[in-house]
Order: structure tokens, then sequence, then C-alpha cells
């Protein structure tokens, strides 16, 4: 209620301004929002502005760390009510802002663009901004922020947060992509894998040479981390990472997933049970479910807040589907990995075979019935043995669509943001 609040005085105000036309007060107050929530970007000389996005943050927050970059976070608050006052509901989402462009539309949005051409400049030099930096090609919030920035020489760089995904899925962005009929205001395009690094370069969308390969950064601290994680005969957490409540492509195996895993909760008492979701809505939606299908909740936990680390570090087995980013994380555990695959979801990676992803440690269950028998095998196990090609196939899992995790993808997203900088001068 709180928030409905500020949010309704923050329009009211800027909607007044906006009026007004004071656009150097709006500038002035849009700076010092970003100084207050980064402290210490006055005194440095080579900031990135990123658009805030949940989760997105957590692959470019740290990248000082790895860089002479510094990131300043722009709060989804400020461009989404900015949004908001110029421009009518029915474009406001990721497609719908591409795809619905009436008169009315365009010519609100270049009045948007108009208004965004005379802050930004101010708070581009203030602020000492070289680059901005957004999660997807087309969120409707970032689009004239990176058309006015081109036009006084600031690159925006996409780092693709869709990169991971299923066939199916990204079909359809392909065709998506293909189907607009104008450039977007994108310098380089950041992927995750070659598998988006391919697709992606056929939609015309982007140059190829500016579609750049660079790993997800939130796992180099998973791999600083991975040099701690060992094999041990006393870990009892079993966790399954959700793909129910978040519908990816199928609406049968991950449904059938959850009953057997709580089954299997709810008879076990050696060991520890978790469900972990992307983020608390999941979590909501993910109960209901467990409550509509009337399943046992004994020894099960089901939880959105909990550090990836600790799974890593506790887990004597991780479950989930093959086409989440965090399964693909998920590959530096030492400890297996189960990966349905039947029904309505298929095997992604047909080139690993089933003996070879095994001796990995890494179990591709082809049928229903053998999902059960398959955990109940692998809790059995009093000790892991290391396993033969652990590394080698592993890494094959990894390398399709996430690259490699080995501490260096800030280096390679900074590197990117570098030569669009550069590219933007020349």
């Amino acid at each position: 209620m709180i928030k409905k609040i500020i949010f309704k005085v923050l329009r009211n105000l800027l909607t007044f301004l906006i009026k007004v036309k004071a656009e150097k007060l709006i500038a002035f107050l849009i700076i010092q929002s970003i100084k207050k929530n980064n402290p210490g970007v006055a005194e440095k000389d080579n900031n990135v502005l990123i658009f805030e996005k949940p989760r997105f943050i957590n692959d470019v927050i740290e990248i000082d760390k790895y860089s002479d970059f510094y990131p300043i976070i722009l709060k989804m608050k400020i461009s989404v009510i900015l949004g908001k006052i110029f421009l009518p509901e029915e474009v406001r989402g990721q497609h719908k802002y591409h795809k619905i462009t009436t008169e009315k539309n365009i010519s609100m949005k270049k009045k948007y663009r108009s208004f965004i051409s005379k802050i930004l400049p101010l708070i581009v030099n203030e602020l000492s901004i070289k680059a901005i930096l957004v999660g997807n090609v087309d969120y409707w919030e970032h689009q004239e922020w990176s058309w006015a920035a081109k036009n006084i020489g600031i690159p925006t760089v996409v780092l693709y947060r869709e990169s991971v995904g299923w066939s199916e899925r990204n079909i359809k962005l392909h065709k998506h992509y293909s189907s607009l009929d104008y450039d977007l205001p994108i310098s380089k395009l950041a992927v995750f894998g070659p598998e988006t690094q391919k697709w992606m370069s056929e939609t015309g969308l982007v140059e190829k040479k500016d579609i750049i390969v660079t790993g997800a950064p939130r796992t180099d601290k998973f791999y600083e981390f991975s040099s701690k994680l060992k094999n041990d005969k006393t870990k009892k957490l079993v966790v399954l990472f959700d793909f129910i409540s978040q519908k990816y492509s199928s609406s049968k195996t991950p449904v059938e997933v959850l009953e057997m895993f709580t089954n299997i909760a709810n008879n076990s008492n050696e060991y520890e049970f978790l469900i972990k979701t992307k983020e608390d809505i999941y979590k909501k939606e993910l109960m209901n479910k467990i409550f509509e299908l009337k399943l046992p909740t004994n020894n099960l936990t089901v939880e959105s807040d909990i550090d990836f680390r600790e799974i890593l570090q506790k887990s004597k087995l991780i479950i989930g589907y093959m086409r989440s980013t965090v399964m693909l994380e998920s590959m530096i555990a030492k400890c297996p990995i189960i990966l349905p695959v039947w029904g309505d979801l298929t095997d992604e990676d047909l080139e690993i075979s089933k003996s070879e992803s095994e001796s990995a440690g890494v179990y591709k269950v082809i049928q229903k019935e053998n999902f059960i028998p398959t955990v109940n095998k692998i809790l059995a196990e009093d000790q892991l043995d290391e396993f033969d090609n652990y590394i080698h196939i592993r890494d094959q899992y990894i390398y399709k669509n996430l690259y490699k995790i080995d501490g260096k993808s800030s280096i390679r997203l900074s590197n990117v943001i570098e030569e669009a900088i550069k590219d933007e001068k020349s």
C-alpha cells in the first residue's frame, strides 16, 4: 500500500514538472536519486547506466570487480513512471511496444524520445556515463532512452536474458525478431551461449559481428565458490528446481515430477527435500498447485529466498528442467543431477548419449516410471564416487547455452562494452 502511494505521488510530481517543461529539474532529481542508490558514483568516471530488472541485476551489479567500469542502477520505478506518463497502456509491454504501431502510438513514442533527449545529456555529463546496459533487446522501458543515447554517442549493450531456452521457444522468438521491420537501438548484443548466437544471427536484428558470446556473468562467483565443493556422503539435501509454476514448454510432465517428488519426501526420514522457486510469486503459485492436488507436504520446504551457493554445497541430488539456466549452473555441483525428459518434455541435448551423461552423474530420465527408482538408487548410495567424465560431459551441457563457467564472463562482458564505446567513437 505504501509503495503504491509513493508511486502515485512520484507520478503526479513528474507529470506536473513535465507539463511546466522543467526538464532540468527532472534531470537533477533523477541524478540525485541515482547518487543516493549508488554511493560513490560521484568519484567514478567510467560509469555504465544499468536499467534495473529482477535477476538481471545479479549478472551486472559486480562488473566493477572484473573491469574498470562502475555499474550505476536506474531504478525501475523511474523508467516505468516516466514511460507511463508518455505512453499508452497498450504499448507498455515487451512485444506490444513493437507490434502495436498506430499513428497515435508512434507520435507518443516520439514525444517521449524528445523528452528523454532533453534530460539524458544532463544525466550523462553529470554522472560520466559511457554506456547503457540493459537485459533484453525489446524491453519497452529503455527503448527511447537508448535511441536518445545513440544520438549523443552513448552505446546500448544488451546482455540477453533469454539466452537459455528450449527449441519451441527459440523458434517463436526467432519469428518475432525476424518480423520486426525497423532497427532497434542496439550497439552490441551479448548472449550467454553459441546456441542463441546462432539463431539470433539469423534474425537480422543485429549484425552477426555484434552478437558476442560471454557466458552468464553471475556464474563468476559460483566458479570461485566451486573450489570449496566436495563429494560428501553426509549430504542430506534433495533439491527440485521449480519448473511447474513457470510453465516452461510443458503442462503435464512437471506436474508428474512434482507429485512424485512430494511423495518421495513424504516417505523419507533420512533426507531433507527442498523445492526452490525463482521468486515469491512462483512460490505462491506452486503452493496453490500443491494444495489443489492435495499433495503431502511432510518433510518438504518450498522456498524462493535461498542462496544458490548453499544449494551447491549441501545437495545430495539436484533435479530440474534441462533448459533452465539454474540447471546448467548446477552442473558444477559435486552431486548427481536428474533431468526429466519424458512426455511433453524433450531431450534438447541428444548429442550427449544416456551412457555418456550418466558417466558424469547426469541422469536423463526418459520414462516416468523410472523417476522414483532413479531417485531412490542415488539416495541409497553410501558414498559418491568421482564420475569418470565429470568435467568433460558437464562442460558439454553448459557450452551450448551458457558457454563456460570459468570465472571470466564478467571480463568478456566488459570487453563487449569497451568495444561498443570504441565503435561509437570511430
